[in-house]
């Protein structure tokens, strides 16, 4: 299988870069504005990510004619349901947009953009979706949107198995990497009454939320600013801990403080995720279907299935055993 050359915009912690290298990629190039994701982006993958204002990039940049395929996710914050002025911001996702014209791409995003790009960036290429992450191994009730002239992602795509009492284990090898958080003896009470995989009962604690020992979580956000609980323990899951349960390795070195490093966790695109999209990007290379072809991309899909549901996260930097 061909190993394609590949650039990450918007690279953040290294989402998209780490799931693309355990699928055999190489990430000649990633950008991002943000010191501490970029310190964390260092930590793990190298020196080959720049501090750049997208914006400020044309799409003759060498690094960018040297890449197969460029992936990327804007930053969404002006799209959260709390803008409620609905003044959202499209300069960074036309930015990629414009970047990635002649080039093949896959761009993420949070659900609500992708009505606003089939609104208002109507003119660019490729086919717009709704995904969810369970069905790529994240355990999840996470839906994003995915725009790319590429991938088909409808729904003749097999399922992979997806179920969190497979990552639950990885928890407790985070003992010792973060400190615990500490709460008041009341908010621990208040813990105690939250069963797996539900919210409190009285709707004044209902962003407390536990999660499951089994099938899905809801999404995961940035933890200093939600009560997401540890499924056995009266506490707030630590960052290093969502971060498993997006399905980075357990060890992964997150730089910043500790806000700085659950906001990297909770934007992060889960490499799982990342993964599966890399062993699409080699099956589509040697064959190169045109988004019409409907069979072939189904064909892909199914060999993506065989190959990813044998090939198990294993919670470390040993991406060899994970791809």
């Amino acid at each position: 299988m061909e190993k394609l050359k590949i650039v990450d915009l918007f690279a953040g912690a290294g989402g998209w870069t780490t799931g693309l290298k355990a699928a055999g990629h190489e990430v000649i190039w990633a950008v991002d504005n943000w010191e501490p994701a970029i310190e964390t982006y260092r930590a793990e993958h190298g020196n080959h990510i720049d501090k750049i204002d997208v914006m400020d990039l044309s799409s003759d940049h060498e690094k960018l004619l040297e890449a197969d395929v460029i992936v990327g996710s804007p930053p969404c914050k002006r799209f959260s349901l709390l803008n409620k002025k609905r003044d959202y911001d499209l300069s960074l996702t036309q930015t990629f947009l414009n970047l990635t014209k002649s080039k093949p791409f896959v761009m993420e995003n949070v659900p609500m953009v992708k009505k606003i790009v089939e609104t208002n960036l109507n003119e660019y290429g490729g086919r717009n979706y709704l995904v969810k992450l369970k069905n790529f191994g994240v355990p999840q009730h996470r839906t994003r949107f995915v725009k790319t002239n590429i991938l088909r992602l409808d729904g003749f795509m097999p399922e992979i198995e997806t179920d969190i009492s497979y990552y639950l284990p990885f928890l407790d090898k985070v003992n010792g990497m973060e400190a615990f958080p500490n709460h008041s003896k009341r908010i621990e009470e208040k813990m105690s009454e939250v069963e797996p995989g539900t919210q409190h009962p009285d709707h004044r604690f209902g962003v407390y939320y536990r999660i499951p020992r089994s099938g899905v979580s809801q999404c995961i956000v940035n933890v200093t600013k939600a009560m997401t609980i540890h499924p056995k323990f009266n506490r707030r899951l630590r960052a290093q801990e969502a971060a498993v349960l997006q399905t980075f390795p357990v060890d992964y070195k997150f730089q910043g403080n500790i806000g700085q490093r659950a906001e990297q966790v909770g934007n992060a695109v889960p490499p799982r995720f990342a993964y599966y999209i890399g062993l699409y990007l080699k099956y589509w290379w040697c064959e190169k279907p045109s988004l019409d072809d409907i069979d072939a991309h189904r064909s892909i899909w199914e060999k993506i299935y065989k190959e990813g549901n044998q090939k198990k996260y294993n919670g470390y930097r040993n991406w060899e055993s994970f791809k």
